[in-house]
């Protein structure tokens, strides 16, 4: 029997050896895993490095947090995907992941793991709402951001507090931006400032007041604030002047928002000097930041820039026309990244804009047959189910491109257009009436082309 036992304890050993081996067979393979993930992600498959990261998760048995880390970065790539390709249920993978796997891993006995985990489950929730607003989920949002604030103590935890009460105001502002709610976005406003003044953390601090400059932006934009326009425009300043030299991409974004803030004032008054700044600005955002660090980030300031040059042509009319080449060069950087497969909504914004810069092109000498094209290919790219508002604009778009081709034409070629222009403004005015969307420019330049075609 003490021979037995003696056997015994030598398999147990053994065994406990072997797996011992096993297990650490297995954390390395995941740690390569891990490393091929990286590698498919910089090649923007995030589908791909989302699978690689779930089989990581899967040979991490002993390690919690290594298996916190694989399962965050499983359900990051899956929202990344859904964002880009609108691909929501991608986007809801991502939420049962993080939901189902990775918060069960945290416990507060170790408060960063525990609300680190539930606030990346609030991003992800804010990026489905990106794509899909409901006002209900933006509540549930609000209130998971609202249950992680009250954890915090602000007395003995200021900063931690200030950061949290920041990530509240941009749940609110994310709602009121998204679903027309003025009185949201004013509580986000009130929210960050409310943080500013117990928030020290130099990063912390310039992402909220980038989120805080937009959120002004946006009154200014939406309901005709040229003030909370101009306040946006100071606190860009503000925050990019905070900004140390060497945080590039801080920058590069707060340039960037700067831009398109002064864009919206530029617009209002039909001031050229602001839209030159604009440009310049998004000019200096694009310096600091180069293709191989980030050409997602590069894609959307060539798009900012593109807009700047392309309003500043319009409002210098011919003496504009070189603006309208340098223009194109950041919307072809632009397209090479965002195309039609792995990012149609981002596609759609540049089509919008290159059509744009063609009808511009049009008014200087040209045709607008390339605009009209343009319109319409935005309108069958899915404009309508993705962004039913940026398909009105699309509609409105090849209106006038019809218009504009009518003035040039005569006689029955003439008459044809204007009928086509008009069913145009006909549709394009029932579905923002829909959305609640309509203007009273809308209507008015619908009248003119109603007009000409009573005429022609």
């Amino acid at each position: 029997e003490a021979k037995l036992a003696e056997a015994a304890s030598q398999f147990g050993t053994a065994r406990e050896t072997l797996q011992g081996r096993v297990a650490d067979l297995s954390k390395r393979e995941g740690e390569i895993l891990g490393q091929q993930a990286q590698v498919r992600r910089a090649g923007f498959d995030y589908l791909g490095a989302a699978e690689l990261y779930a089989k990581a998760a899967e040979l991490e048995t002993g390690d919690a947090n290594s298996r916190l880390y694989f399962y965050i970065h499983q359900a990051e790539n899956l929202s990344f995907h859904g964002v880009h390709a609108v691909d929501l249920t991608a986007v809801d993978r991502a939420l049962v992941v993080v939901r189902d796997q990775a918060i069960p891993l945290t416990t507060r006995a170790d408060l960063a793991r525990y609300r680190g985990a539930r606030e990346f489950y609030g991003t992800i929730m804010g990026n489905r709402l990106m794509l899909d607003p409901s006002r209900e989920r933006h509540q549930e949002l609000i209130a998971l951001r609202r249950e992680i604030l009250a954890s915090v103590d602000r007395a003995s935890e200021p900063e931690e507090w200030a950061r949290q009460r920041a990530l509240v105001a941009n749940a609110e502002g994310q709602l009121g931006q998204e679903t027309a709610d003025r009185i949201a976005v004013v509580r986000a406003i009130e929210g960050y400032a409310e943080a500013e003044p117990l928030m020290t953390d130099p990063q912390a601090r310039l992402r909220m007041l980038h989120s805080w400059a937009n959120a002004l932006k946006h009154l200014g934009a939406t309901y005709g604030e040229r003030d909370q326009t101009l306040a946006a425009i100071d606190l860009f300043k503000r925050a990019a002047a905070e900004a140390p030299e060497q945080e590039t991409f801080v920058r590069a974004y707060l340039l960037d928002g700067l831009a398109a803030a002064e864009m919206d004032a530029a617009m209002h008054a039909d001031d050229i000097e602001m839209m030159d700044q604009a440009a310049e600005h998004s000019r200096q955002s694009l310096a600091l930041v180069t293709r191989a660090e980030s050409a997602m980030s590069r894609a959307g300031f060539s798009l900012t820039l593109a807009r700047a040059l392309g309003y500043s042509a319009r409002l210098k009319g011919e003496a504009g026309a070189p603006h309208l080449v340098e223009a194109r060069a950041a919307l072809a950087e632009a397209g090479e990244v965002f195309n039609r497969d792995q990012a149609p909504v981002d596609w759609i914004w540049v089509e919008l804009e290159q059509a744009s810069l063609d009808m511009m092109e049009a008014r200087i000498g040209g045709a607008a047959e390339a605009a009209e094209a343009r319109y319409l290919a935005v309108q069958a790219g899915g404009a309508r189910e993705l962004m039913p508002a940026t398909w009105v604009d699309a509609k409105v778009g090849e209106a006038y491109a019809l218009q504009f081709q009518a003035e040039q034409a005569q006689g029955e070629r003439r008459r044809e257009l204007l009928t086509r222009a008009q069913a145009a403004w006909t549709e394009a005015l029932a579905v923002a009436g829909e959305l609640g969307t309509t203007t009273a420019a809308y209507a008015a330049d619908a009248a003119v082309t109603a007009r000409m075609l009573a005429e022609s």
